[in-house]
């Protein structure tokens, strides 16, 4: 008699010989998250968790946000009780602001 074994995945049930077969694209995925993370605990100088789920969870289309990424490093030298580069990225974030005033002004909009 053949049992067939079935697991939950998200929303489906599928049977081991399936699980097994997308066993490869599970692993592949853990370590790729996992070199994610390993890039952004080696970026955080001091280590902070607040930060570390801010930088792994936050959406893509913010990586490339002018208005988000000056924001983020006046918060870091804030954290780190660095004023000068806290002022300098405030008066950059103010200059791009009354440059600019759209929501979504990304690295790619600025042209030398």
């Amino acid at each position: 008699e053949l049992t067939i074994i079935l697991h939950m995945v998200g929303n489906q049930w599928l049977s081991v010989p399936i699980l097994f077969r997308l066993l490869p694209l599970f692993t592949v995925k853990l370590l790729d998250i996992e070199g994610k993370t390993s890039d952004i605990i080696n970026g955080l100088d001091p280590f902070s968790f607040t930060r570390f789920e801010a930088r792994l969870f936050r959406p893509r289309s913010d990586q490339n946000n002018v208005y988000r990424y000056l924001q983020a490093e006046i918060d870091r030298a804030k954290d780190t009780a660095r004023i000068s580069s806290k002022g300098m990225a405030e008066c950059s974030l103010n200059s791009f602001k009354a440059f600019n005033r759209r929501q979504n002004f990304t690295f790619n909009d600025i042209t030398v």
